[in-house]
This record gives C-alpha cells, structure tokens and sequence, in this order.
C-alpha cells in the first residue's frame, strides 16, 4: 500500500511471516475484518491473482526508476552503435505511448561521454602548450604550424588501423589518438629544421624540403620503425587481458606509421605555402604615379 505525507509518497509492504505464506491457499485463509466486525476469508471479498511485480522499489529525487541493464556482444554490434539505433529508433516513440515515462542513459554511455568530452578538452589545451613551447623555440608563429599538420594525420592511420584488425573505434583508441599527437610532430621538428638549415644555406624553398627529406630520410624512418617494432607483440596479442590495450596500441602503431609517410610530403609542403603566403605579405605593393597638369 502507498501514502501520501509532507515527504511525499511513500510505499509500504506488508508481508506475512514465512511460515503464514507457503502457499496460495494460506492467503486465501487470511481473515480480514468484514462490514459487521466479523472476520471473513479473504477470498470472499477479495480477488486473489498472481501476477509479476518489482522485488525493490527505486527512487531518484523522489521519482520511482526502473533500471534496465544488458551485456553487448562485440561480434553483433558494439556500444555505440546500439546508442544511436536506441536514440533513432525507440525513444522518439516512447513519450506517445508512455508521456509520463522519462529516460537517463547511463553506465558506459555516459562514462564515454564524459571522459571523452574531458579527453577533447585536454587534448586542445595539450596542443595550445605544444604550439606555444615550439614557437618560443622557433621564434615563429608560422613555423608551428606546419609542424603541427602533421596530427591530423595520425588520425588516418588511426582509422585505417582500427579497420585492418576488426577492432572497433572506442575511448581507448580516442586515448591512443591523443597520446599519438605528441609523439608524430618530433618528424616534423626535424624537417623543419634541416629545412631552415637549407634555406639559411641559400637554398630554395623547394630544393630546401627535397634535401631534408632526402638526409633525414633515414633517421625518421628508423625512428618510427623502432617505435611501431615495439608496440608489435602488445598489438597482436590474443590474450583476454590485452583486449583492452589492443585499441591504444592501433591508435600509436598504425597513427604513428601513416603520419611518418605522409609527413614527407605534407610537411615540407605546408612549410613551403607558408613561406610563400609570409613572402606575399612583405612584398611592397607599388604605387601608381600620376602626373599632374
């Protein structure tokens, strides 16, 4: 039975003791008092069913919740996934069948969300510190930034990793991601700088960036290649507790690995776009003289 006080409404269960409730018929036997104070079986005045009910009764805020819980098979479909067909398919129905029913989502959709809006946060910040240390260092707001185009392209390898093993992008491969962009600029650092080497030689801009790549080939490629060596036994690796580093370690191997090759040809590029639109800016525009009767 429920009441109704200054708290609101509350519900209390009464329940017979275990040795009074063994059965269906020790229910119907329970006497109530009837209309002239006599005791009466309960089966005659009452209708007696069986049906299901909630063990506990939950309240958030004062509002009774139900809790629906469920495991995910990876091989059907993964969290996500489930999220959006959830959003699309089922709840924009409900309020019509039910408007007074309200829905949360919480568990793993919400830690998702959480930590990787605090992971997006962090990552921008990371790399406003990146650009700022590199353009102390370089004494440039320009020069960072060709470093710094190197990143995206992580994200590529990232993808095509995750595609390559059948592993579905998740909050680790995002942390993988994130980790992946403080380590693909160091290529960049050093094109940059055998670049301005070249340039300060009295080099071209083109035929700077074609030497850097050329005697900096080398060391960038054994750099990575070490690197993705390394994470190789951790990357295939079956086992049940490597499951769930197997997306961070894509994220670096694979990121890493494409942002390597395409930095070649990206970074140099975008350094010589660079000096070309700083080239523009500083050249003197000339004035038109007019003669005068």
């Amino acid at each position: 039975m429920s009441f109704v006080d200054g708290f609101g409404q509350v519900d209390v269960v009464a329940r017979l003791a275990a040795t009074d409730r063994r059965s269906l018929s020790d229910i119907l036997d329970l006497r109530v008092p009837g209309a002239n104070g006599t005791r009466v079986a309960l089966s005659a005045v009452a209708d007696v069913r069986l049906t299901r009910g909630f063990d506990t009764i939950t309240r958030v805020d004062g509002t009774r919740t139900v809790r629906v819980q469920g495991s995910i098979d990876p091989a059907i479909a993964n969290a996500r996934e489930l999220m959006v067909a959830l959003k699309s398919d089922y709840l924009p129905e409900l309020p019509e069948r039910h408007p007074s029913v309200s829905v949360s989502i919480l568990g793993e959709a919400e830690d998702t969300a959480t930590t990787g809006a605090s992971l997006g946060r962090n990552m921008i910040v990371g790399l406003i510190g990146v650009f700022l240390l590199l353009s102390f260092h370089l004494k440039s707001f320009l020069r960072p930034v060709a470093i710094l185009a190197a990143v995206p392209l992580g994200l590529v390898g990232v993808v095509w990793g995750h595609m390559a093993l059948g592993l579905q992008l998740s909050l680790p491969s995002l942390v993988g991601l994130a980790t992946l962009a403080g380590i693909v600029v160091n290529d960049s650092i050093l094109l940059d700088a055998f670049m301005q080497d070249k340039r300060n030689a009295g080099s071209g801009i083109i035929e700077a960036g074609r030497e850097a790549v050329r005697d900096r080939f080398r060391a960038i490629f054994l750099t990575s290649l070490t690197t993705v060596v390394g994470l190789g036994p951790l990357l295939f690796e079956q086992s049940t507790q490597a499951q769930f580093l197997r997306p961070i370690v894509a994220s670096l191997a694979f990121g890493l690995t494409v942002a390597t090759v395409l930095s070649l040809f990206v970074t140099p590029a975008v350094v010589a776009v660079l000096d070309d639109l700083r080239f523009r800016q500083k050249r003197p525009i000339p004035h038109e003289s007019v003669d005068q009767a």
